[in-house]
């Protein structure tokens, strides 16, 4: 069954993130995520201490983008300033506009203006994102999802080195090991969730909180574990020899 309402999307939406970033926080408190998690008081509040990182991070966002667009000024002025036209100018003439320079490198500009506004965007949603978890249904969610992954641990790490050829869990980014096993549990343990909306939802968490390319990388894993539950390789392989026979039967015929 899918869940449909926008409402309850939305609220599972903060939910895993609040869930993600507080699962990054117990593993990295105690070296591994536990068997079973502590009690509902103690998850509540870890789930507040994930708020308060989700601002801070914000902040460093905020800091990173003013960065980024101070530097993409500061070339454009350099450009204008050692151009021939201005250098070669008397010293009390004002500065005039050049050309721009190559496309390359103005397409490099603009990409890191991009960049920069998408961390601003991100960081406009933080504090609808509090409001959220406001609502018990977000924090029960969260709650829920994080005993769902230390609960499942040793199955989810079982299924997801199944699917990652050479890499040991271990050896994958904090961070990606956690939304893949974040993702994982919804699919495997969840029954009114879409494949869909829990590989799309890992693909956004992996956009905000990790690195660039990683996003790539857990759509590939998700979506090879999405196809071969609606599709088991056994059965595919069952149906091989009775396809064959069908199509030697129809050559004899």
């Amino acid at each position: 069954m899918t869940t449909s309402s926008p409402n309850l999307l939305q609220g599972r939406r903060v939910a895993r993130k609040f869930a993600l970033l507080a699962l990054y926080q117990l593993e990295a408190s105690r070296g591994s995520l536990p068997a079973k998690v502590a009690e509902y008081k103690s998850l509540t509040s870890l789930i507040r201490s994930s708020a308060q990182t989700l601002v801070l991070h914000a902040q460093d966002d905020i800091e990173a983008a003013a960065d980024l667009f101070k530097s993409v000024s500061e070339q454009i002025m350099t450009a204008e300033f050692e151009h021939p036209t201005n250098l070669n100018s008397s010293f009390d003439a004002p500065q005039v506009a050049v050309p721009l320079p190559s496309t390359q490198d103005t397409l490099h500009s603009l990409d890191k203006c991009l960049l920069a506004c998408e961390w601003v965007w991100n960081v406009l949603a933080v504090p609808q994102m509090l409001v959220h978890l406001e609502d018990q249904h977000v924090e029960d969610y969260a709650t829920h999802m994080i005993s769902c992954v230390c609960e499942h641990n040793d199955a989810l790490t079982e299924k997801l080195e199944a699917y990652t050829a050479d890499w040991k869990t271990d050896r994958l980014i904090k961070m990606d090991r956690l939304i893949l096993k974040l993702a994982l549990a919804e699919i495997l343990y969840e029954d009114d969730l879409d494949y869909g909306v829990s590989v799309n939802e890992a693909v956004e968490l992996a956009k905000a909180y990790s690195l660039p390319e990683s996003y790539k990388f857990i759509n590939g894993v998700l979506g090879k574990i999405v196809q071969d539950l609606k599709n088991p390789p056994a059965e595919a392989a069952e149906a091989s020899p009775l396809e064959e026979e069908v199509r030697i039967t129809e050559i004899e015929a």
